[in-house]
């Protein structure tokens, strides 16, 4: 009896020593390439956080407000599309309005124009990357509209 106790004991012992030296059974110097999985992991991150903001986002919008954005918006433009790109920065929390104030501006101005570049760097993944850039532009093009498209158009609207 004595025997089969400590036979069993060694087995155990064994098994847990040969998963504290060889984890999940990777052995020697690891068949993984540990920055690969890191680099991947990273990218798997930052999917997940433009995801959360892009619901965060839509869960500010409270009023069930949308807009498509079909046309590109540069500084100096005017008119209703300014106002709704406003009204989406707003939203995003990069363009101070007089809280509680209709939105009234139309003009693309410097203030619009510093909103769009934040925008633009806050999603540099969608917006930015494909194009090769790190710094925004400010020029609300294809990606810019396309970006403000999934998070406020009207297609996504509630």
């Amino acid at each position: 009896m004595k025997a089969r106790h400590f036979l069993i004991t060694g087995i155990l012992l064994t098994s847990v020593l040969c998963f504290l030296v060889y984890p999940l059974g990777l052995v020697g110097a690891q068949a993984v390439d540990k920055s690969a999985l890191i680099a991947q992991l990273l990218a798997e991150i930052q999917i997940l956080q433009e995801r959360l903001q892009v619901l965060q986002a839509q869960q500010r919008a409270t009023s069930n407000w949308c807009h498509d954005f079909n046309t590109n918006l540069r500084f100096g433009d005017s008119g209703s599309g300014i106002t709704s790109l406003i009204e989406a920065l707003t939203y995003e929390n990069l363009f101070t309005y007089n809280t509680g104030a209709p939105i009234t501006g139309t003009q693309f101005d410097e203030s619009v124009l510093s909103a769009v570049i934040s925008f633009q760097e806050k999603y540099t993944s969608a917006v930015l990357a494909p194009y090769g850039l790190t710094k925004g532009t400010g020029f609300v093009g294809p990606t810019t509209r396309a970006k403000l498209n999934a998070i406020y158009g009207c297609a996504f609207a509630i």
